[in-house]
């Protein structure tokens, strides 16, 4: 189950490099130093939980808050950082308007 996982994820970000096209807006925000709960994705203004941003390290800089465009699935899991649902990431382009 993992290794199809995988393959989507992969195939999902080569696509998006391709094609550039992440259909969502969202917010990226970003709390330094919090440890497991540093990153939130806010879209049309409700906070989620993302289980693989650190794949999208190269896409993303550290700071406070940044404008992306992503596809996304939500995971049906609760957050461990409050009450919110999780996310995975499957298309990721940052937006440099802020």
């Amino acid at each position: 189950m993992r290794l199809i996982l995988l393959f989507v994820l992969l195939v999902a970000t080569y696509s998006c490099k391709e094609l550039n096209q992440c259909e969502s807006s969202a917010k990226v925000i970003y709390f330094i130093g919090t440890g497991e709960c540093e990153y939130y994705i806010e879209i049309d203004s409700v906070l989620y939980e993302p289980t693989n941003i650190e794949a999208w390290n190269n896409v993303l800089t550290f700071q406070e808050e940044q404008l992306v465009n992503l596809n996304f699935f939500l995971t049906g899991e609760i957050s461990n950082c409050g009450l919110m649902e999780r996310l995975e990431i499957t298309c990721l382009t940052r937006r440099d308007e802020l």
